[in-house]
């Protein structure tokens, strides 16, 4: 028996990430698409999946927290001893 209340909150999840896909690293690109293929129609899914798309997004946010941001230093480079 399909568990409809993960599939609807997998569809939310989904939904969301399709706006940061462009931000998406190609490993959570292709896991988003492969849930997405397999909720498309409402089914029992697994107990995991809504945690991997969080996880997905949180990831998003953390790299967005890191980005380099461009300086004075962004141009610096270790000089070798010769």
């Amino acid at each position: 028996m399909p568990d409809l209340v993960r599939s609807v909150e997998v569809a939310g999840l989904l939904e969301e990430l399709s706006a940061l896909e462009a931000e998406l690293l190609p490993a959570e690109r292709e896991l988003m698409r492969d849930l997405a293929a397999k909720y498309a129609e409402p089914c029992s899914g697994d107990f995991d999946d809504v945690m991997c798309l969080q996880v997905i997004q949180r990831n998003v946010k953390i790299r967005r927290g890191y980005a380099p941001e461009a300086g004075p230093d962004s141009q610096r480079a270790i000089q070798r001893k010769r």
